[in-house]
């Protein structure tokens, strides 16, 4: 028998994500940071790591995932922020 993998297509999951990111900065204009950062975090992250325990990607697609988490601190603190900011910048952390 030979090994048997199951491919995943993670685009569902990015346009669920970002549909979530985008609906929460269009009703969140003059909130804090941090609070968008906070709902961000309860709303959207999920939609990227929903069952990702049980199902193996590769590194490209974690890679995507990653790419994608980060583009919120993007929205959220802007290219000049950035730096002010960069303790909470992590990245998504996801074994491979």
């Amino acid at each position: 028998m030979s090994n048997k993998r199951l491919k995943v297509d993670i685009c569902p999951f990015l346009r669920k994500f970002y549909a979530s990111v985008n609906a929460i900065i269009t009703h969140s204009k003059y909130v804090n940071e941090d609070v968008k950062l906070l709902l961000f975090e309860s709303f959207s992250l999920q939609l990227l790591t929903y069952g990702l325990s049980v199902i193996h990607l590769s590194a490209g697609q974690l890679n995507i995932l990653n790419i994608a988490w980060n583009n919120v601190y993007r929205k959220i603190f802007g290219g000049s922020q950035l730096k002010r900011y960069s303790f909470y910048v992590v990245g998504l952390i996801l074994n491979t």
